[in-house]
């Protein structure tokens, strides 16, 4: 007897396939612009941000192609592999995580190890964290962001928070968002000069705050860090490209297709 493999696939995955088979099935076509980030997130009866990692996806593999106040439109081109590939093109991610998902997740992991490591760090612990930042700072002083670098420093406070099984969670977490298909394409929008020097503020402030030893400073500068990452990513990503909110329903099905919605 044969069985076909279970998959359990994320939200963005699903309203993609969504819009995939709306177009295999011919409701729609090559060159038809798709309703607006918000009516697709009203008739699916899901978040805005999952509408959005949706769009992205379909437009690193070339599906769509968003024109900047003009809107979302089909394309004809097909992938020319089932299997998606990492944005650095050499490690699969088989049904990988959604991008915001392991922010917020990271969040509620990373702010406990900080605490902990504010706690429980040796003074070689500490200075391995403040080795780390400064390669960061090194880093933003030459106009480059190192990716290692800022893994380098995340991990090292899990580390030094004494609890392994935080450092084991948090690096799987920090594999799955490296090597996600969108993570390129989410940091070519987010490192804005800009938010470059908050974003370095952001690693100083913790940095300080567990070298005081002052654990709630700590996970309250991680928690700021991240969500401050996430929030930014999203003002980057916002895309209503129809003002009008004029176009017709489209034969996408609500919720009930696509998943529960969740809320940011």
């Amino acid at each position: 007897m044969l069985f076909k493999p279970v998959h359990s696939q994320r939200l963005y995955r699903q309203i993609a396939d969504q819009i995939l088979g709306l177009f295999d099935q011919g409701h729609i076509k090559a060159g038809d612009r798709l309703p607006s980030e918000r009516a697709l997130a009203e008739q699916l009866g899901v978040s805005r941000s999952s509408v959005r990692e949706a769009l992205i996806a379909l437009e690193m593999e070339g599906r769509v192609e968003v024109g900047v106040g003009v809107g979302i439109f089909v394309r004809a081109s097909r992938p020319t592999s089932a299997t998606v590939l990492a944005g650095s093109g050499d490690r699969p991610v088989a049904d990988p995580l959604g991008p915001f998902d392991i922010l917020r997740t990271r969040c509620l992991i990373e702010g406990e190890a900080a605490a902990l490591a504010a706690q429980n760090a040796n003074a070689a612990q500490i200075a391995v964290i403040e080795l780390a930042y400064q390669r960061l700072a090194d880093d933003w002083a030459r106009g480059h962001f190192n990716h290692q670098n800022d893994r380098d420093f995340h991990l090292a406070i899990t580390d030094a928070s004494g609890n392994g099984a935080l450092t084991f969670v948090a690096k799987a977490l920090w594999d799955q968002q490296i090597f996600h298909p969108l993570f390129d394409r989410f940091e070519q929008l987010f490192v804005a000069p800009g938010r470059r020097q908050e974003n370095l503020a952001e690693h100083e402030a913790i940095t300080k705050a567990i070298a005081a030893r002052d654990p709630k400073r700590a996970r309250a500068s991680l928690v700021r860090h991240l969500t401050n990452a996430e929030k930014v990513r999203l003002q980057l990503l916002k895309r209503d490209k129809d003002p009008s909110q004029s176009q017709s329903k489209s034969k996408l099905s609500p919720g009930s297709q696509a998943g529960p919605a969740t809320h940011l």
